[in-house]
């Protein structure tokens, strides 16, 4: 899907949609959503560690991450463009 369209997908999901870009190398120590969340990398990679598992993610993938879960996140070496979905309040 195009960027547009993954977007579009997610609002008829419910999401809040936003859209990031991160620095290769970029960590995200680990934390916790009250609320779900989504993770759709449009270009570079990143990797989604739960309990010990990573989850890695590439272009066109999509990541959804339970409330409560705690987790960290790790941009690849080529950096990554992602949206971001959060539940509409």
């Amino acid at each position: 899907m195009t960027r547009t369209e993954w977007i579009a997908a997610l609002e008829r999901e419910g999401w809040f949609v936003t859209e990031w870009t991160d620095e290769p190398g970029r960590h995200y120590e680990a934390h916790v959503h009250r609320a779900a969340e989504v993770r759709v990398v449009l270009e570079g990679s990143m990797t989604i560690l739960i309990a010990g598992v990573a989850h890695v993610l590439h272009a066109g993938m999509r990541f959804d991450v339970e409330p409560d879960v705690t987790h960290e996140a790790i941009v690849g070496s080529d950096g990554a463009h992602y949206l971001s979905g959060a539940v509409r309040e």
